[in-house]
């Protein structure tokens, strides 16, 4: 707790003093810079009437015992202030997940929970150092923007490395959770909401940056919202994802192998099934397999990808066991399933995955996950600390894969 004191008053004494750059302006729910005279609307008209506030805030770069610097970051916080404020005030942080995923994707939802509440609370969300708006690390190396060749990645990775040094330092610490987590609790602690009583609600990846928010326990702040969580203790580490996934994949194939029709089109072991055609595709010896190659490279990337993200939404994963069934006809006879390897082949890794130009991290970008997330600061979170030290290290091939 001495070291949480320590921590936030310095940074409190950062957050007393605003600038012009750091006053709340007018702008739209959603946005692409937090600047009402550059942005992109959707069509959300339920929420027009909402007044909606930017602010970016310069913070320090490093606090005390995390590392050293005098220098500062300019981090991107919005709000929708309560019409109806109650007495003492209520506060609501929304905290997306990633790590190095904007906040774009809470802004819809701090509207509806400020519909929800009647206007009696006021939403918050920010994007975290290093992310969307906040100074993102990928700023610093533009020239990863849109390179997909291993050899070019791995060319300008020292050279972006050698940048990010010359910028921040050398200290890794300065895009850690601790220091994203000491920022939101010294803008709860700040004047701006100290009276107010606060309640803070994270997902995934956000759950691990609100639990580190906790060791920091801001007085003012009288509940915490932990939704799809990333356990603190014992932690979840994502070089543990194959691991985890497995399990899940194992039920699922096992709930195959109980239902009569699946089993009899992918059975009776649907799992043993699926590996074997991965290798049929991937020994690329078909003319079904060389169409996926030509496509979209290893057969057994491109489609566990695919069953991935189909998994995680309700509506498509019942889907996966046609799709196996389909594929091993294809490898049979592609012809046979012409239009369903062009319709798989064409179909987006997930649903936002399009050509639609809209608001997004940086003005111009297409509204995608990929778009949506700062690359260089996810790996230097979780390599740093969501990874089990030793850990043996995917190839860079199979790190773009």
């Amino acid at each position: 707790m001495l070291r949480s004191a320590v921590v936030l008053a310095a940074s409190l004494a950062t957050l007393a003093t605003a600038t012009p750059d750091n006053e709340w302006h007018k702008c739209p729910l959603i946005s692409s810079i937090g600047n009402a005279t550059h942005f992109t609307d959707y069509p959300l008209s339920v929420f027009e009437e909402l007044s909606v506030e930017c602010l970016h805030l310069q913070v320090p770069m490093c606090y005390p015992n995390v590392c050293t610097s005098n220098k500062t970051l300019s981090v991107f916080l919005k709000r929708i202030p309560a019409t109806r404020p109650t007495t003492p005030g209520k506060a609501v942080w929304l905290m997306q997940g990633g790590p190095g995923m904007s906040a774009v994707s809470m802004e819809v939802k701090m509207a509806r929970v400020y519909k929800a509440a009647n206007g009696t609370m006021s939403l918050y969300t920010m994007d975290y150092r290093g992310a969307g708006r906040s100074s993102p690390l990928i700023a610093t190396c533009p020239e990863f923007q849109g390179m997909s060749d291993v050899v070019d990645i791995a060319g300008a990775f020292a050279n972006c490395v050698q940048k990010l040094k010359n910028t921040y330092g050398m200290a890794p610490k300065v895009f850690s959770v601790t220091s994203a987590a000491t920022d939101l609790a010294a803008i709860i602690q700040s004047p701006l909401l100290a009276a107010d009583d606060v309640f803070v609600y994270g997902v995934s990846y956000g759950t691990y940056l609100v639990e580190r928010l906790m060791h920091l326990a801001p007085k003012n702040v009288k509940g915490y919202v932990l939704d799809s969580i990333i356990s603190e203790s014992p932690v979840r580490q994502f070089s543990d994802w194959d691991r985890d996934v497995a399990k899940i994949e194992k039920t699922y194939y096992g709930l195959c192998d109980q239902d009569p029709i699946c089993s009899s089109k992918i059975g009776p072991n649907s799992k043993q099934f699926a590996l074997d055609l991965y290798k049929k595709l991937d020994a690329n010896d078909t003319a079904c397999a060389q169409k996926i190659y030509a496509a979209k490279g290893l057969p057994s990337d491109f489609v566990g990808r695919l069953f991935s993200d189909m998994m995680h939404t309700y509506r498509q994963r019942n889907m996966i066991p046609a799709i196996l069934y389909r594929l091993s006809q294809c490898v049979q006879n592609v012809d046979s399933q012409t239009h369903f390897v062009t319709a798989l082949l064409e179909r987006p890794l997930m649903p936002d995955d399009d050509q639609t130009a809209s608001a997004d991290v940086l003005p111009g970008d297409k509204d995608s996950w990929k778009a949506a997330t700062d690359t260089l600061l996810y790996n230097t979170i979780v390599m740093n600390e969501l990874w089990v030290s030793g850990a043996p290290m995917p190839s860079l091939d199979r790190l773009r894969h």
